[in-house]
């Protein structure tokens, strides 16, 4: 993370977490993904204290810088699901990641740690695809006829809300303000 305040352009920024003097190109921070994939989505918590970065090995990472005596902390978050390609701060305790998957996922935690939470889906609004197995019959039918095992009228929608990969996620609240 790089330093991008302009002299005569832009007001003198507070000392923060990040640096007490930042002229332009300055190196603030330097983070790597866990399994050196590459970064989909870079965010601020909202207090500016922390930077969380989902990348392509299908983790969440969140950076706490410190000062120059000790090393930033960094909780990596890996999960089971397909990769996330984006990111939102809902407050300094919780994140909501999005993606491959098609439903959004709720992080939450502090300096302690981060847990992989519960997804924003409402289960009772998703569809399901149907239980029901073809008869081997049926299934040998319709290899024969359609070239699948699968009847053509049998349902494949996912079983979340949204059917297909979520490739952006933003904050509404901010934008109403």
């Amino acid at each position: 993370m790089f330093s991008a305040f302009i002299k005569d352009v832009d007001s003198r920024p507070d000392p923060s977490v990040w640096g007490t003097r930042l002229p332009f190109n300055t190196l603030c921070a330097e983070y790597p993904s866990a399994a050196n994939g590459w970064i989909h989505s870079v965010a601020f918590s909202p207090s500016g204290n922390a930077l969380a970065y989902v990348s392509h090995d299908s983790s969440v990472s969140i950076a706490y810088p410190s000062g120059s005596e000790q090393p930033p902390v960094i909780i990596n978050v890996r999960t089971p699901l397909l990769p996330f390609l984006s990111l939102v701060w809902k407050d300094d305790g919780e994140i909501i990641a999005a993606g491959h998957d098609c439903q959004p996922i709720v992080l939450s935690g502090g300096h302690e740690g981060w847990t992989l939470g519960r997804s924003l889906d409402d289960t009772a609004k998703s569809t399901t695809s149907r239980d029901s197995e073809t008869s081997a019959f049926n299934m040998f039918r319709n290899m024969d006829r359609k070239g699948s095992a699968k009847a053509a009228s049998e349902d494949t929608t996912l079983p979340t809300v949204h059917q297909n990969t979520i490739t952006y996620v933003r904050d509404l609240r901010s934008e109403l303000m």
